[in-house]
């Protein structure tokens, strides 16, 4: 049976099974484990309101240990296993992986929660983040306890256009160009660990495009957002069929619309909606907002979208009946160059197969959550992991 005694020595293995790094499994642990006593207080491992009896771990449990619960847990959602597979990895039947799977799923969102790692759900709560952000930036910024570690990077800094349409306008050949600047780095987690800031873009200096200096408040203002489809299996239903099927993916899929910093954080995460929704609906339906002078990646899907007060960065489209410019299509290729990054977000994310692959569980809004908890897993591991965008020049 897969214990992890006997697999936390095998850091290759361990990686594979989990997507975590022991030292990263070790901190989230504490968290975990708070959570599930927690919920031990008030119901039973079935989900039984909880009167009597306090609980105890049975010595024939089939997860003796804190660590064997938050690591069946981690395997079963990394891996999308049959839960007969999943039952002989661990020693259970197949009624108990299904009832342990909707246990510690909910508990491990509770300590990602804790951790302040959930995406937030609604426009309300992402503004929210927003105004915590520019506090943090603030305090930051005024307390000098920065230092500089004289390493350079190139970083990004937002195109400046008045209008949405501006920021698509055709640029010089001498505004594509790219130069280093010197960046600072930030401490990790109490555990002594260290991480460098994101690699992002710049324009030059001297092509007019970036009016003001890179800096982290800069950063602080860029955001990116796209659409994210999982499949799933054929509705039974023929109206649930027309639903969530995806004329684009030919599939029937579910649809989320995630946004992500210039730092690879992903600080919004929208409903699961139908299939067939599009980018552009999905996003006015979920009612976000970008603070006043951010500039906004994103790819055609959006077309339209434009928040007052937010500049909009969006590959022109072709016009119809008519082929766009080589000085557009140039444009067209920079933006994507930037925009690819929330792609790797996304794609993060899905290294986690429940996400990726169909999803064979349906109680409650089970579909709805494994989004969320993976992208909760996705931001704290990138405390420990930062992600880099790196310039391309070709």
């Amino acid at each position: 049976m897969l214990r992890y005694q006997e697999i936390c020595a095998k850091k290759r293995r361990f990686l594979a099974l989990t997507g975590l790094h022991v030292e990263e499994f070790v901190v989230l642990l504490a968290s975990f484990q708070e959570a599930f006593d927690r919920s031990m207080q008030h119901a039973t491992i079935t989900g039984e309101k909880r009167e009597y009896r306090r609980y105890t771990t049975y010595s024939t449990s089939p997860l003796p240990t804190m660590e064997d619960k938050l690591l069946f847990i981690l395997v079963y959602l990394k891996h999308n296993l049959h839960q007969e597979i999943q039952g002989c990895l661990f020693g259970m039947s197949q009624t108990n992986v299904s009832k342990w799977t909707h246990l510690l799923h909910g508990i491990l969102n509770q300590a990602l929660a804790q951790q302040s790692h959930l995406p937030a759900r609604t426009a309300q709560e992402f503004a929210m983040y927003v105004q915590d952000r520019a506090k943090t930036d603030v305090s930051e910024r005024t307390s000098g306890d920065r230092s500089d570690s004289g390493e350079t990077r190139p970083e990004i800094s937002a195109t400046s256009a008045t209008s949405p349409e501006d920021a698509i306008d055709t640029q010089d050949s001498t505004d594509t160009e790219m130069s280093p600047q010197t960046v600072s780095q930030d401490a990790i987690l109490a555990q002594g660990s260290g991480r460098k800031t994101e690699t992002v873009l710049s324009p030059r200096p001297d092509s007019g495009v970036g009016q003001e200096p890179p800096t982290e408040a800069t950063a602080a203002r860029i955001f990116f957002h796209d659409g994210v489809e999982r499949p799933i299996n054929r509705p039974c239903d023929p109206f649930d069929q027309e639903d969530y099927y995806s004329g684009k993916k030919k599939q029937h899929m579910l649809k989320n619309i995630m946004i992500a910093t210039i730092h690879g954080k992903v600080p919004f995460l929208s409903w699961t909606r139908f299939g067939k929704l599009h980018d552009k609906r999905a996003a006015d339906e979920s009612g976000y907002t970008f603070p006043a002078g951010s500039h906004v990646y994103q790819d055609t899907g959006f077309q339209g979208f434009a928040p007052a007060d937010v500049i909009i960065i969006q590959p022109k489209k072709k016009p119809r009946g008519g082929e766009r410019t080589l000085a557009e299509k140039a444009e067209n290729r920079r933006i994507s160059s930037i925009r690819v990054f929330v792609e790797h977000v996304i794609c993060s994310v899905k290294r986690y197969r429940v996400v990726k692959e169909k999803i064979r569980l349906w109680k409650g809004n089970i579909r709805d959550k494994v989004l969320e908890t993976w992208c909760g897993l996705h931001n704290f591991r990138i405390t420990f992991r930062p992600m880099r965008y790196a310039e391309n020049k070709s």
